[in-house]
C-alpha cells in the first residue's frame, strides 16, 4: 500500500480556555491545525504512511509545526521552509445555544505565497497512490489554484486515486468563485465530499445531485456527513457513501462535543483507511462514521483513535467505563 499524500496549509490555532469567548479570555490555548495536515496525522494514527506537503514560516513556530508532524510519523520532507509569516486562525467555543465560531488571519501567510515552482509532484508522487486536498487551498488564491490543478492532473496521471474534500468556507470565497475553482478540479478527483454544498440544485434529492455530478465529471465515490445540532455541545452524527453500486449509511451517532474541529478531516481519513485496505461500501461508511465520531471527544484538530479504538467503538465500546 503506498503513501497518501497531503496538500495545504497547517495553521497555528489559537483557542481561548474552556468556552471564553476572545473578549474575554487572558490565555490562549496554541496548537497546529488545517483540514489536509488533519488527514495526514489521522491516517497515521491508523497506521497508513502519509506524508504531508506545504510551506512553513523559517523561525521558531514554523519550526515547532514541523516537528508535531514528525511526532506523529508523518512524511515532512516536501514541507518547505520560506521567510515569511505562519498562517493562524482562532477559535471560540461553542456553549449551550451560542455556535462555534472561527476568525481567520492567514492573508500573506508563506503557503499563500507559494509558487508553481516550489513543488516537484513528480518527486512528490513517486512512492504515492493517494492525493488529498481540500476546497479551502484554491480558496486562498494568489498561484495556489494553478498550483493545485498541476498537482491534481499530476496526480491521475501517475494512476494516484485523487480525493477533496470540498469544505466551502463562505470566509474564504463566495458560491460563485468556489463553483468555477471546483469546476476546474473536480474532472481529477474520484472520491468526493461535500460537493453538494456549491452544486445541489433546490430541492434535489442528494442521490440526484451525486448521479448529476458522477456524469458531469466523472468522480466514483460521494461522501456525506450527516449532522444535526442539538446544541453547540451535542450532536447526531453519520455518514453516507453513495458509489455506482448503490447508496451505504453509516448508523447515526448521538454525541458530547468536546471539539468538533477536524471532525470531518478525521472522518475522511478513516474512509481512506478503510478504501485502501478494501473494505466494501457499507463497512468503510460504518468505519469513517466511527473515526470521526470518535473525534467529537479530543481536544483540539488532531485525531488520535487508532484502528483498535475504531473497533472497540464499533463493537459497542466499554459504555463510558474506566478501561484498567
Amino acid at each position: 500500500m503506498g503513501k497518501t499524500v497531503c496538500f495545504g496549509e497547517l495553521m497555528l490555532r489559537l483557542t481561548p480556555p474552556a468556552s471564553l469567548l476572545l473578549r474575554q479570555a487572558n490565555d490562549l490555548n496554541v496548537s497546529f491545525a488545517g483540514a489536509e495536515a488533519n488527514v495526514a496525522v489521522a491516517l497515521k494514527n491508523l497506521g497508513n504512511e502519509s506524508a504531508f506537503v506545504s510551506k512553513y514560516a523559517q523561525n521558531p513556530i514554523g519550526e515547532a509545526s514541523v516537528q508535531c508532524l514528525r511526532a506523529f510519523g508523518v512524511d515532512t520532507r516536501f514541507f518547505l521552509p520560506a521567510e515569511g509569516r505562519m498562517g493562524l486562525y482562532y477559535y471560540e467555543k461553542g456553549a449551550g445555544a451560542r455556535s462555534a465560531r472561527v476568525v481567520y488571519d492567514r492573508a500573506g501567510s508563506v503557503f499563500v505565497l507559494s509558487k508553481e515552482e516550489d513543488y516537484d509532484w513528480e518527486e512528490i508522487f513517486a512512492d504515492a497512490d493517494w492525493f488529498h486536498f481540500s476546497g479551502i487551498t484554491p480558496a486562498l488564491g494568489g498561484e495556489m489554484p494553478a498550483i493545485l490543478l498541476t498537482a491534481a492532473k499530476a496526480a491521475a496521471g501517475m494512476g494516484v486515486c485523487v480525493s477533496c474534500d470540498v469544505n466551502y468556507r463562505a470566509a474564504l470565497w463566495s458560491k460563485e468563485r468556489a463553483r468555477k475553482g471546483m469546476e476546474t478540479l473536480l474532472p481529477y478527483v474520484k472520491v468526493c465530499a461535500g460537493a453538494e454544498d456549491l452544486f445541489a440544485e433546490e430541492g434535489e434529492p442528494l442521490e440526484e445531485t451525486d448521479a448529476r455530478l458522477r456524469k458531469r465529471f466523472g468522480i466514483e465515490l460521494f461522501v456525506h456527513a450527516k449532522r444535526r445540532m442539538l446544541s453547540a455541545t451535542r450532536t447526531q452524527y453519520g455518514v453516507v457513501l453513495c458509489g455506482r453500486e448503490g447508496t451505504y449509511a453509516s448508523p447515526m451517532y448521538e454525541l458530547d462535543i468536546v471539539d468538533r474541529l477536524g471532525c470531518g478531516d478525521a472522518m475522511f481519513a478513516g474512509l481512506i483507511h478503510a478504501y485502501k485496505t478494501g473494505k466494501g461500501l457499507a463497512e468503510t461508511a460504518s468505519f469513517a462514521a466511527a473515526v470521526g465520531a470518535l473525534k467529537h471527544s479530543t481536544d483540539g484538530d488532531f485525531s488520535y483513535a487508532k484502528e483498535a479504538d475504531v473497533y472497540a467503538f464499533l463493537s459497542g465500546g466499554n459504555g463510558g467505563r474506566v478501561q484498567r
